[in-house]
């Protein structure tokens, strides 16, 4: 089973997918922004890799938030419309469960804040 966990900063998907990771036994997958073509690179290989594996495992976001942010933050995302719908293809082979959390805008201004994440500067 692949568990896919997305919404906005503070809204508890971290939480969740260790309140799960923990309840499963499936690993957490914690992607970070790819920082050049290496890192777009290697995290196209592990998505691939995870999905094609058969093992489980829960994503802590994934490419959805990479199509999402890529282009507010970088002018553009680093996976491609076509490299998503190959994504997207392995899932459904997979049978994958997505997970969508949110809060209200005020919950989580003030989580992402209290982390510490100046790059959120209004709600």
């Amino acid at each position: 089973m692949i568990l896919i966990i997305e919404g906005p900063d503070g809204s508890g998907k971290t939480t969740l997918a260790n309140k799960l990771s923990k309840q499963t036994g499936y690993p957490v997958i914690h992607r970070v922004q790819p920082k050049n073509d290496e890192d777009k690179k290697r995290m196209m290989e592990e998505y691939l890799h995870i999905l094609q594996s058969g093992k489980n495992a829960i994503f802590d976001r994934c490419w959805y938030s990479e199509m999402a942010y890529g282009p507010i933050m970088r002018d553009a995302s680093s996976i491609t419309y076509p490299q998503m719908y190959a994504l997207e293809d392995q899932l459904a082979k997979r049978g994958g469960l997505i997970i969508y959390c949110t809060d209200k805008p005020d919950v989580l201004w003030r989580c992402a804040t209290k982390r510490g994440e100046d790059y959120i500067t209004d709600y």
